[in-house]
């Protein structure tokens, strides 16, 4: 008995490959963010609000599509707002508390 297998793969309209920003820049012409971080409206990778929110680039790294309008954060709660650090407990603030060890870097500024 003979069998055959195939592999059908899709590289996409452009056939490009993304590679991962080793400068904080993203975006077409730079690639993609590292793990974890977004790219910016502007093609640069962070981590807090000011990347993650409005006009942040899918395509090239993480989003939020929520922010949090309660001073909490974490995957069901949205990212931080105002530049706010992201406690490893779920809460936004500006201290060492708050930014400090455990801090969530993927929803809000880790310092």
């Amino acid at each position: 008995m003979k069998k055959e297998f195939g592999l059908n793969i899709d590289l996409g309209s452009d056939d490009t490959i993304v590679s991962i920003s080793s400068d904080g820049k993203c975006g077409k012409n730079y690639g993609k963010c590292p793990s974890n971080e977004c790219c910016s409206q502007f093609g640069y990778c962070g981590t807090h609000s000011d990347y993650c929110g409005a006009g942040c680039q899918s395509a090239y790294g993480y989003c939020s599509s929520s922010s949090s309008n309660n001073y909490t954060c974490g995957p069901e709660k949205g990212i931080c707002p105002d530049s706010q650090c992201c406690s490893k407990y779920g809460y936004c603030g500006t201290s060492s508390a708050y930014c400090g060890s455990g801090c969530q870097s993927k929803y809000g500024k880790c310092s």
